[in-house]
């Protein structure tokens, strides 16, 4: 069932079997929202697909409602005026207003006042005009929520008579005849009644308060969340607490399956996390896969154990693969609404690097096959010379921040990251981003909602009308950034489509609690909140005692605990977007740095010219040096002055850059 807002208390107007608005009059043929309320008595599992179906009608279309009055004015000024006829004109009208009442009907989440909790929903029964059911969380009658309530019937049915227009008269018979001997003349053929005059349109229906599955946005007007979706609860993030045993087995495993992981040593991590994560998740980052299949999967390699843990709290809610399939056919109103709120409220920019020409075709083309308008914010790349100097004078890295301090810190083996080359790319990477981003602050201005997309995604055929959904009908109004693919999802489940990003508590807080939340492809940001987005976010990416930080995605995550953070899980197929197979910049900038580091020609030694003694002194007076009289002594010639010696420094090793003279 569609939620009602992440609430833990949804209501709908009561439906009593057989007495609701579908089964007032046997005439009323079966509509797929009369057939919904049906299969509301039978099963859960037929609830909850007809309750989404209800919540997804979006035929609230302006001005619908008078025509659909005017029709049903017609068919009730018909010159019949039988019972069956009338009795028809009523069954239409209901039938027309089945979209309207539908949402009515429906349970929504009971928010609770003062003095209300758990057990007073158990026991409240029906009284105020509602009635209310305790679900526990459970059956989804409401979303999730634990306290659900509806309008009673007797409410319900009352707002129904108000909105239905009251039959026409039916004609007074004429007297009897007084009985008589004589046979009367033949009768004429009455000629047919005048027409009756137009009557009365009807008085408007009271319009019942929106709800949050019928969205009607008002063309032109601002919209960035939906008021409907409370911010969800503070709540601690899962944790996956085993025993000391359980943690020594998951070490012991982890050194037979991946020596290379566990070579540096424990480093205080819960390896039996780490398994989970390394052969479920990342080693099939590109598989639309549920936790529970990651964890059967690790379980299968011998890398984890079987305790049960969930990465996400409420994981039936969003966990899951099919909810990635568009909840409904997009009708033209949809795409007209749709598009309308798209151009007034969000702009569209492709991260990129000016030498990526073919990717910058491929994403060229398919925004434009979506009609999608978008502009181009080249991204840093490290290659260039002066590209590190020149970002810092742009303001995207911090002047005091040293790049070779972190790579340092990123080769130490607590970190093991030169196995992905050298940080560089990484580096850039971040830059690109926090570019992109000021560029939509300085340029926007005018637009409240901003979307980056890397330029290596393909956005679905219905991205518009899929991001107009999202963002009316789940996204509480605290948001910041919301990932639209998000990998191996660490957090809560708040919604269908959405997961409250929380900082996996699971891992050291030096490693940046990396391992989950993967997902930069696309973003979509509040335009006003970038700036203080950025002034908690920055500090933490670059940050040299912490490299693996420099991920964005990652050091997003690690601070949504101050910072609200959203994502859709990529689980979810096909979903907003698409990853293509076109290899990673980043990770290609990384290896090419770290190869020309190794294979820098190494300077030819410096020839060093050891000079020769002085020749000795003769001073006036001065007796002679041992030398020169031992040759005197001996008739020997002179000895000649020593060639010079050349040395060389030697290049390497703990001597280096120092002479020796003999």
């Amino acid at each position: 069932m569609e939620p009602c807002g992440g609430c833990w208390c949804c209501r709908r107007p009561s439906t009593k079997a057989r007495t609701g608005p579908a089964h007032k009059n046997e005439t009323i043929t079966t509509t797929p929202a009369t057939a919904a309320t049906a299969a509301t008595a039978t099963t859960t599992t037929a609830t909850t697909s007809s309750s989404t179906a209800k919540a997804l009608s979006w035929d609230d279309v302006p001005g619908q409602d008078k025509a659909k009055a005017s029709s049903s004015s017609s068919t009730t000024m018909s010159t019949t005026t039988t019972t069956a006829q009338t009795t028809s004109s009523r069954a239409k009208k209901e039938e027309q207003h089945v979209g309207e009442d539908d949402e009515a009907r429906s349970w929504k989440c009971h928010h609770y006042a003062e003095g209300q909790d758990d057990e007073w929903c158990k026991t409240a029964g029906s009284h105020g005009g509602f009635e209310y059911t305790f679900t526990g969380g459970w059956d989804m009658l409401c979303g999730g929520c634990w306290c659900c309530r509806r309008p009673s019937e007797e409410e319900w049915t009352s707002s129904l008579k108000r909105s239905s227009p009251s039959p026409a008269p039916r004609p007074t018979p004429p007297p009897p005849s007084p009985p008589s001997s004589t046979p009367a003349p033949p009768q004429p053929t009455a000629a047919p009644p005048p027409p009756e005059p137009p009557a009365a349109p009807p008085a408007p229906a009271p319009v019942p308060p929106p709800a949050p599955a019928l969205p009607t946005p008002n063309l032109g007007q601002e919209q960035t969340c939906s008021p409907d979706y409370m911010p969800p609860p503070w709540a601690p993030p899962p944790m996956w607490s085993v025993g000391e045993e359980v943690q020594e087995q998951c070490w012991r495993q982890m050194q037979i399956v991946a020596p290379q992981l566990t070579s540096g040593g424990k480093f205080g991590r819960n390896w039996c996390w780490v398994g989970m994560k390394e052969f479920g998740c990342h080693q099939h980052l590109w598989e639309h896969r549920t936790w529970l299949d990651y964890h059967n999967t690790a379980l299968e390699k011998g890398a984890t154990v079987s305790d049960p843990f969930e990465p996400l709290t409420d994981s039936d809610l969003c966990d899951n693969i099919a909810n990635g399939i568009a909840d409904r056919d997009w009708t033209e109103v949809d795409w007209a609404k749709a598009g309308a709120w798209f151009e007034n409220n969000v702009r569209l920019y492709v991260l990129s690097l000016p030498k990526s020409e073919e990717r910058k075709r491929t994403i060229s083309a398919r925004l434009q096959q979506l009609g999608i308008p978008f502009e181009f914010v080249w991204g840093v790349d490290m290659r260039e010379a002066g590209a590190l100097e020149n970002a810092k004078m742009e303001g995207l890295i911090p002047w005091d921040y040293d790049v070779e301090v972190a790579q340092q810190e990123a080769n130490k083996p607590r970190n093991d990251m030169d196995r992905d080359g050298s940080i560089y790319g990484t580096v850039g990477c971040a830059a690109g981003h926090f570019r992109a981003q000021m560029h939509a602050v300085k340029n926007s201005r005018n637009k409240p909602l901003t979307v980056i997309l890397e330029d290596d995604v393909s956005p679905s055929d219905d991205f518009v009308p899929r991001l107009w959904r999202l963002v009316l009908l789940e996204l509480p109004c605290d948001w910041q950034a919301v990932s639209l693919s998000s990998r191996c999802p660490y957090g809560r489940c708040i919604s269908k489509h959405l997961t409250r990003v929380q900082p996996d508590v699971n891992e050291p807080a030096w490693r940046c609690r990396h391992g989950v939340n993967y997902g930069f492809q696309g973003v979509l940001y509040k335009t006003a909140e970038i700036a203080t987005l950025q002034s908690m976010w920055k500090p933490i990416v670059f940050d040299e005692a912490r490299p693996h930080c420099l991920d964005v995605d990652v050091a997003l995550a690690s601070i949504s605990d101050r910072v609200a953070f959203y994502a859709v899980p990529a689980v979810q197929d096909p979903g907003l977007l698409t990853e293509l197979r076109e290899g990673s910049s980043r990770v290609d900038i990384n290896w090419q740095h770290k190869k020309a580091a190794s294979t820098k020609p190494v300077p030819a030694p410096v020839p060093v010219v050891v000079a020769a003694p002085p020749a000795p002194v003769v001073v006036a007076g001065a007796p002679p040096t041992p030398q020169a009289l031992a040759g005197a002594l001996a008739g020997a010639p002179p000895v000649p002055p020593a060639a010079p010696a050349v040395m060389s420094a030697p290049a390497v090793g703990p001597n280096a850059g120092i002479i020796f003279s003999q």
